[in-house]
């Protein structure tokens, strides 16, 4: 077979398939684009199962079943006494104090960052951290941080 005869055939099959491909989407849209005619009941009635109601007895009715599924609830539950918040924080190996002391500060211990390191580092005690998992409970002041921070956990 000649290299004429190839690409001629190849060639006419492309276009065949172009048009044939085109003649298929074209009766797709057609097809889906055909209107559908649908009925509604009118807006100034509401039909349920056999009886009809307009519109105002419909919102009276609902409004009562509304009213009734409330009713049906459980009452929320008196509040439960306040919890003791807990709070832990876990210093690991190779931290520096104002690492650990900027970890209390997004955990909420502490909202003075800078007094506490300065604190740490007035006593020499950034060597002395021990690393581990500190379990806070409450609001602990910042003499309870430190101590908690330098003995073992």
């Amino acid at each position: 077979m000649s290299r004429k005869v190839f690409w001629n055939g190849l060639g006419f099959g492309l276009i065949g398939g172009a048009v044939l491909l085109q003649l298929m989407l074209m009766a797709q849209n057609t097809a889906t684009s055909a209107p559908v005619v649908q009925q509604s009941p009118p807006p100034a009635e509401i039909v349920e199962s056999d009886k009809k109601y307009s519109q105002d007895e419909y919102d009276q009715k609902l409004q009562v079943r509304l009213k009734e599924e409330i009713d049906k609830r459980p009452l929320p539950e008196a509040p439960k006494p306040e919890q003791i918040k807990k709070t832990t924080v876990y210093i690991s190996a190779g931290l520096n104090s104002d690492r650990v002391v900027e970890m209390f500060q997004r955990s909420g211990l502490i909202s003075d960052a800078a007094a506490m390191s300065a604190e740490i580092k007035k006593r020499k005690l950034t060597a002395s951290i021990r690393t581990g998992a500190h379990v806070f409970e409450g609001e602990p002041s910042m003499e309870e941080l430190i101590e908690a921070i330098i003995r073992q956990p």
